[in-house]
Order: C-alpha cells, then structure tokens, then sequence
C-alpha cells in the first residue's frame, strides 16, 4: 500500500470520527438544555462534561483531517511536477529525433568518422607501447642468453642439472623465464591491437568514401552504414581502455627445461655439434632435475 492510499484512508477514518463526535457532542448538548429547563442538577453537568469532550475530539480530528488534506494536495502537486517533467522530456525527446533526422546525412556521417579516427589513434599508441615493451624484453632476454653462454663455458657447465645447481645461472635461467613469458604476453596484445586498428583504418576509410556520396543515399543505405560503424565502435572502444594485463593468471610461463633447450640449440648450432649430442649427454649425466 503506498504512502497516498494511508493517507486516503485516514482522511475516510477522520471523517467518520468527525460525525459521530459532532452527533454525540450535539445530542449531549441537546440533553444538557432540556434537563436545564427541567432543572435537573446532576444529569446536566455530565451532559456538558460528554459535549467538552465531544468538542475536543472534534478539535483534534478536525486538524488532523486539515493535515492529511495538506499532505493529500502536496503529493498531488508533486505527482502533477513528476508528469509535466516527463512530458517535457519526452517532447524534448521527440524534437532532437526531428532535428537528428532533418539534420543533413553527411554531417552524422562526419561525426562517425571523428569517433573511429580518434579510437584507432588511441589504439595505435597503445600498441606502440606494447611493441616497445615486447622489446625491452627482447633485449633483456638476449643480454641473459649471452650472459649465461658465458658463464656456462666458464664453468664447463653441458646439462641442465649442472645449471640449476650453479645459482648465477639458475637465476638468470628463471629471469629469462618470466621475460620470454612477458613477451610472449606483449606480442598477443600486440596482435590483438593490429588487428583492430587495420578494422578501424577500413571503417575509416569506407566512412571517406561514403561521406563523398552522402547527398545521394537513401535514409536507409544512412541507416545500414550507422549500424555498421556503431557496431566496429563498440567493438574496438572498450580496447582504449582494457589493461594490458589484468593479473599474473595472465602470464604462462614455460619450462625452464624449453629455456635450457632453446639456449643449446642456438649454443649448438653456432658450434656446429648437433643437438642430439647434448640430450645424450644430458642422459648420460643424470638427465634432468
């Protein structure tokens, strides 16, 4: 039950307090004149005693009943407020979809082409940032490599056993680790962004070419090319925006063993001694942790 049906109803109950107080303290006052005439002395004063206080409940209803009338109105006024807005807005509503539509094709069309240029040029600098990144690991990982060639001959060092119980390189092994996983992160962002930015580079030049011919579409060749670009903006919008990486469930890392493995095929290809030679000396040596 809302708040204006309570009020409704006890506006009901204090109108009917009102009569049967005014009947009672009326009749009370009745009875008080005639006994007076009668010149009764006790049956009097209880008359007026019924009719004060008849009078009194018929003081306080009446307020009250004056009250929820206010309070009736007030809401009333209120409802009457929150309609006008309404249609307000919605005529409001109306002459910007008029005006929308009266406004010429290739001014909507020139809009949209603002919204995709300025997505793909955010895009693009985000994946140029990545590609930087994706880089600095690259070198990174490329200073460990020779890092770790050296100290692997330094030290004699054939197997991958051997390696991670020289702790400079097991260090260095587990570094390059989570560096090629970084990369290899960066590189999917940055595909990921390429190809939308070669989407929207289309939309934007699709969009050029429909601007050009603008004057002569129907409203409804209009409306199919809208529909086609709001559909690649709110595809490719939410990009300017993603994190790169949400959290470290984002990042696979590989094997330290594909780290060691990768490392001696390019360790053995530049000596010239085949790569099956080492895994049989990694056998012969006790193989691998």
């Amino acid at each position: 039950m809302d708040e204006m049906t309570i009020i409704k109803e006890g506006l009901k109950g204090a109108d009917v307090i009102l009569m049967i107080s005014a009947g009672i303290g009326a009749v009370a006052l009745a009875l008080c004149f005639i006994l007076r005439r009668e010149k009764t002395k006790t049956a009097p004063g209880i008359c007026v005693v019924i009719g004060v206080i008849c009078l009194f409940v018929f003081l306080v209803v009446l307020f009250h009943r004056l009250d929820l009338h206010a309070r009736i109105k007030k809401q009333e006024e209120i409802t009457h407020r929150i309609e006008e807005n309404k249609r307000i807005g919605l005529e409001l509503d109306r002459q910007a979809a008029e005006k929308e539509a009266a406004r010429p094709a290739a001014d909507r069309l020139q809009e949209k082409l603002k919204e995709i240029r300025k997505i793909r040029g955010s895009i693009e600098i985000k994946r140029d940032e990545v590609s930087k990144v994706k880089i600095d690991f690259v070198i990174g990982i490329n200073m460990l490599k020779i890092k770790v060639i050296n100290r692997k001959e330094a030290e004699g060092i054939s197997t991958l056993r051997q390696a991670m119980q020289d702790q400079e390189i097991k260090n260095d092994l587990l570094l390059m680790q989570s560096r090629a996983a970084y990369r290899d992160r960066m590189q999917e962002i940055e595909d990921r962004l390429s190809a939308a930015h070669c989407d929207l580079l289309y939309i934007e030049n699709k969009t050029s070419d429909d601007l050009k011919v603008a004057t002569v579409l129907s409203k409804d060749d209009m409306k199919r090319i809208v529909a086609q670009i709001e559909v690649i903006l709110s595809k490719y919008a939410p990009e300017t925006k993603k994190l790169v990486i949400n959290d470290e469930t984002d990042i696979k890392m590989k094997p330290v063993e594909n780290i060691w493995t990768s490392l001696a095929s390019e360790m053995t290809s530049a000596s010239g001694v085949p790569p099956k030679t080492l895994q049989a000396s990694e056998k012969q040596q006790g193989g691998q942790p």
